[in-house]
């Protein structure tokens, strides 16, 4: 059974997961980010986040803020191409839903997504994905967004039986910004999850800072989905 980690993976669940992120000015949690997912079919889903997020400032004269982030919005069509490879589209938009700026980017971001997924071997996938983010409306005094990511990932199961066992996913993540000269940002982190029964995954995600322009240091993902099947 899918552990529900593969973006073709289109399957209704409710996602509940912690999320901290160290930035130079104050650590930003996510306590906690709510994700429901509603899967029409096998080939099309739509997904919605409610993110809960407390800002702890780190900077001299600044006040901490708790509230509401950015709502998020998506959805996912999948079509299978051959049994060797499996291709995805995601259109998604980030609502200026945030109840502080240091909550929220202020700015409607439209995040199109295209991803492809090939198996190697048994228990063993390439995923590649790119993203592209442009804001197309918002706060003025607000940063605009323009860039690029690509993301390579290996997913990697380790089944002790059908509906039992672990998960291990590499994710590499490169960034261009075409808003600060096309400055680059490096990630690295790993999905690594535990798969309880057909229903109940945990998973806990850290994200490190590799090379070019840092925006965080550190990311930390943690909590569980509910795959209802």
């Amino acid at each position: 059974a899918s552990n529900g980690s593969s973006p073709v993976d289109l399957i209704t669940r409710v996602e509940v997961k912690y999320q901290y992120q160290n930035f130079s000015g104050g650590d930003l949690h996510g306590i906690p980010i709510i994700r429901g997912d509603y899967a029409f079919s096998r080939t099309a889903s739509i997904r919605l986040d409610l993110p809960i997020l407390h800002f702890d400032a780190q900077t001299p004269g600044q006040s901490s803020e708790t509230g509401i982030g950015d709502i998020v919005l998506s959805a996912t069509f999948v079509k299978a191409f051959s049994k060797k490879f499996i291709g995805a589209f995601g259109p998604r938009i980030d609502f200026p839903t945030a109840t502080d700026d240091r909550l929220g980017s202020g700015k409607y971001v439209l995040k199109p997504l295209v991803a492809g997924v090939t198996p190697l071997a048994p228990g063993l996938a390439f995923v590649g994905i790119l993203e592209y983010r442009v804001s197309i409306a918002g706060k003025d005094h607000r940063a605009d967004v323009n860039e690029i990511a690509i993301k390579p990932v290996l997913l990697k199961s380790f089944l002790t039986g059908p509906l039992k066992g672990t998960y291990a996913n590499p994710q590499l993540e490169f960034i261009v910004d075409f808003e600060t000269n096309n400055r680059t940002t490096t990630q690295l982190g790993v999905n690594l999850g535990k798969v309880l029964s057909k229903n109940v995954v945990l998973f806990v995600v850290p994200t490190f800072h590799i090379a070019g322009t840092k925006r965080e240091s550190f990311k930390l993902e943690a909590g569980f989905r509910y795959l209802f099947r």
